[in-house]
Order: structure tokens, then sequence, then C-alpha cells
């Protein structure tokens, strides 16, 4: 029975100890602008998403345009079809 409580007492203290270690990290959204990338005139954006440090915008020539998020440097350019009308 004391094995029992002391298991318990620790099982108890570490999840508190994750909730309160894991609430205190920095979990902000990160806010994207397309409009602060150099997309070329007159090509609009159909959708954009942050992944690993990259901004990744699509536009509707049917590009996917790949930028590095601190430097809003272009990176690579990936065409995926057909543009959308």
């Amino acid at each position: 029975m004391t094995v029992l409580t002391v298991v318990m007492i620790l099982g108890v203290s570490s999840v508190v100890f994750l909730l309160f270690t894991m609430v205190g990290s920095d979990t902000r959204p990160v806010l994207v602008h397309p409009e602060d990338f150099a997309i070329p005139e007159g090509v609009g954006t159909t959708g954009y998403s942050v992944v690993d440090g990259y901004t990744v915008i699509v536009g509707d020539d049917g590009m996917i345009r790949v930028f590095a998020s601190d430097t809003r440097e272009l990176v690579q350019e990936i065409e995926v079809g057909s543009p959308v009308n």
C-alpha cells in the first residue's frame, strides 16, 4: 500500500510539473502577411502557411513559392499545374 501511494504521488507531481513547464513555453501563433513577400505583380494568393521556418505561398498562377520566414528571401518555386481561373 505504501508503494502505491508513493507511485501515485510521483505521478501526480510529474503531471503538475509538465503542465507548468509546457504552459510557460512560448506558443504564440506566427503572423504572416503574404504582401510582405516578393510575389510577382498581378499574382493573387490562394493560400499560405508557415512550416519549420519557411513561409509557403500558393499563387493563383499555379506556382508554390517557398520563402525563408526570417529573411523573406525566395528559396524555391514549384509548379503544380495550370493556373486557377
